[in-house]
């Protein structure tokens, strides 16, 4: 079994929060120590409790989960945050990334996904769903489409070859031995270019927000 992850809810609906809670309530690694209703509680109770993993809603009152997770990951980095949203925009998602979340999951997933995601971010791996990998990628053909992206300093940014084939293969929705197989790698060698390519999606967040508070 794996050791237990200690993990925290932030969430202002509480039938969501609660239903959220109830369907972890089956992985007996899993230590639940809280529920934040808004952005400001959840980073006292952050600094506080020091959890393994924040599964971050958006829409919050006070301070919004963007906002939560920049103060969060500024002051504890080791702290995992695991975006949970109703929201599937490409600038949300672009977003969250660049203010350090490592993961982006709909509020539909099912308790086994949220799970999965969970020990996928303690790993370092990047965690996406399906239908917010494809909104990664049209966002990013768009982008291609109207010119190089170009950082304020002019420094040209593209995603790599690799990072295109495995966010196209999750939007195809492959798992990761699937995903592994038809690039030739193991499955621990595909965990190292996720790692990288949470990287890159944080450093492309990072640059699409610095290109519109410029524009």
């Amino acid at each position: 079994m794996d050791p237990n992850i200690k993990f925290m809810i932030v969430e202002d609906q509480d039938i969501v929060s609660l239903g959220l809670k109830m369907s972890l309530e089956q992985y007996p690694n899993l230590q639940f120590l809280g529920l934040a209703k808004d952005g400001e509680q959840a980073v006292e109770m952050a600094i506080s409790l020091k959890p393994d993993v924040i599964i971050m809603d958006l829409g919050l009152p006070k301070l919004d989960g963007i906002e939560a997770t920049r103060k969060i990951t500024q002051i504890d980095p080791v702290i995992k945050i695991l975006i949970m949203s109703s929201r599937d925009k490409a600038s949300d998602i672009f977003a969250c990334f660049a203010v350090g979340a490592a993961g982006y999951c709909r509020k539909d997933a099912s308790a086994g996904e949220v799970y999965a995601s969970m020990q996928a971010i303690l790993s370092g791996q990047l965690t996406i769903e399906s239908s917010i990998a494809g909104n990664i990628l049209a966002c990013w053909r768009d982008l291609q489409s109207s010119g190089s992206l170009t950082d304020s300093q002019g420094q040209p940014f593209a995603l790599s070859e690799i990072d295109l084939q495995i966010i196209s293969m999750i939007a195809d929705g492959l798992n990761n031995k699937s995903i592994a197989d038809k690039l030739g790698l193991t499955v621990d060698s595909l965990g190292q270019h996720k790692q990288q390519l949470r990287h890159n999606l944080a450093a492309l967040g990072s640059l699409l927000v610095e290109l519109n508070e410029g524009s």
